[in-house]
């Protein structure tokens, strides 16, 4: 009998024994997803939680810590507005991303980004003053703009 013709409900249940190496692949096989329950109790069962305040999936979820257990990281960019049009609370959390879960990074004035150290007490380890950011894997790539 083949993995493809059980009913999703028994490819749940076998694939909760699987390790979370196997996981992502054995769905790509049988050409489904789990279901976002499914997905929550593999999540629950490793540790892995939600970032408070982000709307993501439990699949989303088991991804991003699979991506980092894993070293395969997701391209993340970002572009900044001229400071002028934008509040100072707008400012303040327009950015926020985290390098190897010990770094977040935050907007600060400006076009400055803050790299706060988050591995024992948060404290600001550098300041960037950049137009254009971008965050891919472990590395940060930054472009300060020239004007004429």
């Amino acid at each position: 009998m083949s993995l493809m013709t059980l009913p999703l409900e028994v490819l749940e249940i076998l694939f909760l024994y699987l390790g979370v190496e196997d996981l992502s692949g054995v769905w790509k096989v049988v050409g489904m997803e789990g279901s976002d329950s499914f997905w929550m109790k593999v999540c629950r069962r490793e540790g892995f939680k939600k970032i408070p305040g982000e709307e993501e999936d439990w699949r989303d979820v088991f991804q991003r810590n699979i991506n980092w257990i894993t070293e395969t990281y997701r391209k993340r960019e970002y572009k900044f507005q001229k400071i002028s049009s934008m509040s100072l609370e707008v400012q303040r959390v327009m950015l926020k991303d985290t390098v190897h879960r010990k770094n977040l990074l935050l907007k600060g004035n400006e076009n400055e980004v803050l790299v706060w150290n988050l591995e024992n007490d948060p404290e600001v380890v550098q300041k960037l003053s950049v137009d254009y950011i971008q965050v891919s894997g472990s590395k940060l790539y930054t472009h300060i703009a020239s004007y004429s």
